[in-house]
Formats: C-alpha cells, structure tokens, sequence
C-alpha cells in the first residue's frame, strides 16, 4: 500500500506539474498575445502621430505657399506701378526734349521781346505827355495862398486841370 500510495502519489504530482505546465503556457501564449497588441498599439500610436506631424507640415507648408503668392502678389503690384511712373517719366522726358525745349524758349523769347517792345512804345508815349505837362507847367507858379487852397482840397479830388484853373483864375 504504500508503495502505491507512493506510485500514486507521484501520478499526481506529474499530472499536477503537467497542468501547471499547461497553465504556464497559456499565460505564456498569453503574455505573447498581449505583447503583440501592446506592439500592435504602439505601432498604431506612432502611426497617428506621425499622421499629425504629417498635417502640420502640411498647414505649415500651405502658409508658407500662402506668404509667397501674397509676397508675389505685391512684387507684381509694384512692378506694374513702377512700368506706371516709367511711363509717365519717359512721356514728361519726351515732353521735355532739347528740340521741345528749344521751341518752348523761343516762344518765350518771343513773347518778351514783344513785351519789350510794347513797355518801350509805351514809355515813349509816357515821355512825351510828361514833356508836354512840363512845358505846359513851366509858366505855373504857385503862392503860399495857392498852394493852401489846393491842399484843402482832397486828393481825389486834385488833378491839373483844376489846378491850372485855380492858379490862373488868380
């Protein structure tokens, strides 16, 4: 008995060392399935990360097209504004040509000289009342009393007329 005591001890204790062997590899296939979907999961993770960093270089990359077309926008604008001025620059340069210049002077010239000589007439004209009233005033004389009276008189109201009669109604 007790050998088989023993014998059957023994059976038991393989059949329980071959069930925790069982046991042991489930929870060792176990623990690989886990370690899988734990890869799995981290794999996933940094797939969704990266497919952020992926969109935020694209928005980055968007602005950045966006500053450039606005930046060339602007060149544009100004490169039409400056063909603008180059071509009003170069109509005033046209304008102002040595031979338009030249023609300019010359009416200038010719309209001083016209001047000139309408202010000579003119002078001329002017010299020669002014040496008639001189001849004509020379026999003038004025006394203190005279000169009285046309000094009462208001200045608008002076002219030589008046005062040729003044002086020889006396």
């Amino acid at each position: 008995m007790e050998i088989s005591s023993i014998h059957s001890g023994d059976d038991y204790d393989t059949s329980e060392i071959e069930s925790r062997d069982e046991m042991n590899s489930i929870s060792q296939s176990e623990l690989e399935k886990r370690q899988y979907r734990n890869d799995l999961e981290l794999v996933r993770i940094e797939l969704e990360s990266k497919k952020l960093q992926i969109s935020a270089q694209r928005h980055e990359f968007q602005e950045k097209i966006d500053e450039i077309h606005e930046i060339a926008e602007n060149a544009e604008r100004k490169a039409r504004n400056y063909q603008t001025k180059f071509a009003q620059l170069s109509e005033k340069l046209n304008q102002t040509s040595p031979e338009g210049n030249q023609r300019k002077y010359r009416e200038e010239i010719a309209e001083i000289v016209n001047r000139q000589k309408l202010l000579e007439a003119t002078n001329r004209q002017l010299q020669a009342e002014a040496a008639l009233l001189e001849e004509g005033l020379s026999d003038i004389t004025v006394n203190e009393q005279e000169y009285a009276n046309i000094s009462l008189k208001p200045k608008k109201q002076r002219n030589i007329k008046v005062i040729f009669n003044m002086t020889r109604g006396y």
